[in-house]
């Protein structure tokens, strides 16, 4: 359970520090919010594999835009921008993830990790602003991919 909110906390937080602070906020959101997401969620793929795994991840992420935007309804295109990119990214990210089969959590996530951080930052980005600039995309990509591997260690540790 731990993991579903810091999941919904951590797409929500970034939601609503855009919304107050602007795309200045967005490497930070990127390392230490989405990060934790796209690792959080391929956590919860293998805890819910074949549990209703589809629909508990929708549930995750139209809960995490329903918090963004009753927090601050100013947030309202950042929220559907949010949600846009974190099923976007949940698809690829999935794919990925389930590709790479038996290998470790920690290679596994980081390789989902690299195609879901792509997906986000280019639909978020593009929905959220209506431009994306490759200095921009390819900085965000590269921190959300970071801060993802900062996260996949320490979920693997607590995994044990």
């Amino acid at each position: 359970m731990l993991v579903v909110f810091a999941f919904v906390f951590s797409a929500a937080a970034a939601n609503i520090s855009i919304a107050h602070f602007g795309p200045a906020a967005a490497p930070y959101n990127a390392f230490l919010l989405i990060g934790l997401s796209l690792s959080a969620r391929d956590h919860l793929h293998d805890r819910w594999r074949g549990h209703r795994l589809t629909l508990k991840m929708l549930a995750m992420l139209m809960s995490a835009g329903i918090a963004s935007y009753a927090f601050d309804q100013s947030s309202g295109r950042i929220a559907v921008a949010s949600v846009c990119a974190l099923v976007g990214a949940g698809i690829t990210d999935t794919v990925v993830y389930h590709l790479m089969g038996g290998n470790r959590f920690i290679v596994r996530c980081n390789a989902s990790n690299v195609v879901g951080g792509a997906v986000d930052s280019l639909l978020f980005f593009g929905i959220a602003f209506g431009a994306i600039s490759l200095p921009i995309f390819l900085t965000q990509w590269a921190v959300k991919v970071f801060g993802g591997g900062i996260w996949s260690l320490i979920i693997a540790r607590l995994r044990k």
